[in-house]
């Protein structure tokens, strides 16, 4: 993808020109279904598909501020109560962040508070989210999501943080790598090469084709048509693709799985790539000079 130096546009929930769908893909990432001590009695209609109602564990829990790195469990589960998905994520408020982005939405919170979103499955499953297909949950058939605060930490070299991030990489990267037979890089990249190139590497230029995706599958992003490649240019490309084309000759092909910090980072992009998203790239070298 190529990233211009442009900030960063945030999601705004209430924005009626994102689509529930997008407007949802982050939001989701960040939910737990867990049986809650203080619920509203009833849900609220977001849309008509959508409903949610607050839930408060800790009314003396630490306010959410700027700047704060916030840990949250996600578990989605049936209403009948099998579980689905049960996962730790984290997300860094921004100070400019609108009021309706989740991360303003967040702001609102203390640590221990949670919300409960009941929505169809189907929405969860065409999502950027990762999560399992469940035998006997029909795609229409509702489900529970709650996000859950869990704590705050002052920066992302929090020991906490850099444990999660250790776990998560095992429990999604790992299978994915394994399973494709990708080589770790010095870079942190994985890769793997799907067709050989003649060996005439990239001094000034390179003409690419690329398409990015997530571990689950969903596409987010495609060249289109050849794109140029400037070396020594910044903001052309992910740092994880700069890296990886200088290691392309003339013709090879190879797909990459770039981690979040050599990708979009700890803000992710627009309502495109979550915050802390691993991405999967197929490029292809088609010319250099």
């Amino acid at each position: 993808m190529q990233v211009r130096n442009d900030g960063c546009k945030k999601m705004d929930m209430a924005g009626k020109k994102y689509s529930v769908l997008l407007r949802y893909c982050v939001l989701l990432v960040f939910a737990q279904c867990t049986v809650q001590k203080v619920c509203a009695q009833n849900y609220t209609t977001f849309t008509p598909q959508i409903q949610y109602r607050i839930c408060q564990q800790n009314a003396t829990g630490q306010w959410i501020a700027n700047g704060n790195f916030v840990y949250l469990r996600i578990t989605a589960g049936t209403q009948e109560g099998k579980s689905i998905f049960n996962e730790l994520y984290w997300i860094k408020i921004i100070e400019e962040a609108s009021k309706n982005s989740l991360e303003g939405v967040l702001r609102q919170f203390l640590v221990g508070d949670s919300i409960e979103i009941l929505l169809p499955y189907k929405l969860i499953l065409n999502s950027c989210v990762s999560i399992p297909r469940v035998k006997n949950v029909a795609p229409k058939d509702k489900i529970v999501v709650n996000l859950r605060v869990l704590r705050l930490a002052e920066n992302k070299n929090d020991k906490a943080m850099r444990q999660m991030q250790a776990q998560q990489e095992k429990r999604f990267v790992a299978p994915f790598v394994n399973k494709k037979s990708l080589t770790k890089q010095a870079s942190g990249v994985y890769k793997k090469t799907l067709r050989s190139g003649n060996g005439k590497r990239m001094q000034s230029s390179g003409t690419i084709l690329y398409t990015g995706y997530f571990l689950n599958g969903t596409q987010f992003d495609n060249s289109t048509e050849p794109f140029t490649y400037i070396r020594g240019v910044q903001f052309q490309m992910i740092d994880g693709i700069v890296t990886t084309l200088s290691t392309m000759s003339e013709g090879e092909k190879v797909q990459v799985v770039i981690p979040y910090d050599a990708a979009f980072g700890e803000r992710g992009l627009a309502d495109i790539v979550p915050p802390f998203t691993t991405v999967v790239y197929d490029i292809e070298m088609l010319k250099v000079r």
